[in-house]
Formats: C-alpha cells, sequence, structure tokens
C-alpha cells in the first residue's frame, strides 16, 4: 500500500468515519448538516470537510496516475 494511503488512513478519526459512513450510506449531505450532526460548530466542521476533500483529492490524483500506469 502506498505511503500516502497509509498516512490519510493514519488522519481519520472516529468522526470522520461516521461522518463517511454516512455519506456512503446516503450519497449526499450539506456542511450544514453535517457540521450540525458532528461538529461543535459550522465553522469547526467545514474547516474538517475542507480538509477530508483535499486528502480525497490527493488519493484520487494518486489513483489516476496509477492507472494510467502500464499494468496499472
Amino acid at each position: 500500500m502506498n505511503d500516502l494511503v497509509l498516512r490519510v488512513q493514519s488522519q481519520l478519526t472516529g468522526r470522520d468515519r461516521v461522518l463517511l459512513g454516512w455519506l456512503y450510506d446516503h450519497g449526499v449531505g450539506t456542511s450544514f448538516q453535517l457540521a450540525n450532526a458532528l461538529f461543535p460548530s459550522l465553522d469547526f466542521g467545514q474547516r474538517r470537510l475542507r480538509t477530508l476533500y483535499r486528502l480525497d483529492e490527493r488519493v484520487a490524483a494518486l489513483t489516476a496516475s496509477r492507472a494510467a500506469l502500464p499494468g496499472g
């Protein structure tokens, strides 16, 4: 497994895993809904969502670059 993927996994909190589970089950949620349910404030929730989104972008870019390699 790639170091980046392992690093991303190590940065996920229990609350992140709950949030990702909800998104997996429901497919969508607004930042207000997620922050209201899981975080102490909308601002804090939106900051964490941005961080998770950036982590997801990095993993997606890595996956895409690996798929473009011969035999990937």
